[in-house]
C-alpha cells in the first residue's frame, strides 16, 4: 500500500530529526567565531602563570598555540581550586586546567598539553667540583605533601623519611643557596625559575640528578566536541610543527622536555 502524504512526512521528519539534533549539539558545543575559548586556570606559580589576566606564562603560551590551531583564541579566567566543579557545572568557562580531575561534575578530558616533572636537584658552587657522594651524605629536602613519592624515591635509593620537608620551592632554593641544603626534590620548571631569580649572577649550579615519572596536565571541557577539537589541534600542531611546544618551554629557560611527546 502506498504511503499517504502524512505518513511520508512523518517518515521524512523521523530520519532528519537525529541529524538536526547532532548538528544543533555541535553548534552549541563550539563558541561563536568572535568569542574566545574560556579556560579556567588554577595555578598561579611562575613560570606556569605570571599573570592570568594578561595571559602571561608557560601554560598560556602553550595553550594559545594549541587553541590557535583550533582556529580560535583563549581567554584565561582565574578559578580557585575549590570552585573548579562549580564553574564547570554552571558553564562559566569552557574548560579548566587540572592534574586531578574535578569531582561531582561531568567534564571531558583532553590530551595532556604538558607534564609535571618532579626532579632531584643537587647544587654546588660553580667554582667547586660537585661532591659525587652528595646523595648518600648530603642534606636533602622535598616539598610538603610528597608522601606519595616514597616508593619512587626508594627505587633510587633514597629514604623518604630522612628528607627535610620544605614548605615552598622558593624556600628550598634559598636554603640551597645559603648552603643549608645540598639537594631538593621538586617541580622542575619552578625550581629552575627560582634559581634564576635568586641567583642572577650564577654563583651556584643546579644539577638534575634524576627525573621522576611524569604526571599529565590537561584541560577538562564542558563539551565533548570541544575536547575532541582540542585533541585534534594538538595532534596537528605536533605533526605540522614538531618543535613548537618544546620551543615555548625553551623560551622560558627550560632545557628538558615537559611537553608531548616526551622522549
Amino acid at each position: 500500500m502506498a504511503a499517504t502524504p502524512a505518513l511520508r512526512r512523518l517518515i521524512f521528519s523521523s530520519v532528519l530529526l537525529p541529524f538536526w539534533l547532532v548538528l544543533i549539539s555541535a553548534v552549541q558545543a563550539t563558541p561563536p567565531d568572535n568569542e574566545p575559548l574560556r579556560i579556567g586556570v588554577t595555578s598561579g606559580s611562575p613560570p606556569y602563570i605570571y599573570s592570568i589576566e594578561d595571559g602571561r606564562g608557560l601554560d598560556p603560551d602553550i595553550l594559545t598555540a594549541i587553541v590557535a590551531k583550533m582556529g580560535g583564541k583563549p581567554e584565561f579566567v582565574p578559578v580557585p581550586y575549590a570552585r573548579l566543579s562549580l564553574v564547570l557545572r554552571t558553564k562559566k568557562v569552557d574548560a579548566v586546567t587540572f592534574w586531578t580531575q574535578p569531582k561531582d561534575v561531568t567534564c571531558y578530558a583532553g590530551k595532556p598539553y604538558r607534564f609535571w616533572r618532579n626532579a632531584l636537584f643537587t647544587v654546588h658552587r660553580t667554582d667547586v667540583a660537585e661532591d659525587p657522594t652528595i646523595l648518600s651524605t648530603g642534606r636533602l629536602g622535598i616539598f610538603m605533601g610528597s608522601d606519595h613519592m616514597a616508593g619512587q624515591l626508594s627505587d633510587v635509593g633514597i629514604d623518604y623519611d630522612s628528607l627535610q620537608k620544605i614548605s615552598t620551592i622558593n624556600a628550598a632554593v634559598r636554603m640551597m643557596l645559603y648552603e643549608r641544603l645540598d639537594g631538593y626534590i621538586g617541580d622542575y620548571p619552578t625550581v629552575v625559575y627560582n634559581f634564576a631569580k635568586e641567583d642572577p649572577d650564577r654563583q651556584y649550579k643546579a644539577e638534575i640528578r634524576h627525573f621522576f615519572p611524569p604526571m599529565p596536565q590537561r584541560l577538562c571541557f564542558t563539551e565533548t566536541n570541544q575536547a575532541r577539537a582540542f585533541d585534534s589541534a594538538l595532534d596537528a600542531l605536533l605533526r605540522d610543527t614538531p618543535d613548537a611546544l618544546s620551543n615555548i618551554t625553551m623560551a622560558h629557560g627550560l632545557t628538558e622536555s615537559i611537553t608531548p611527546p616526551l622522549e
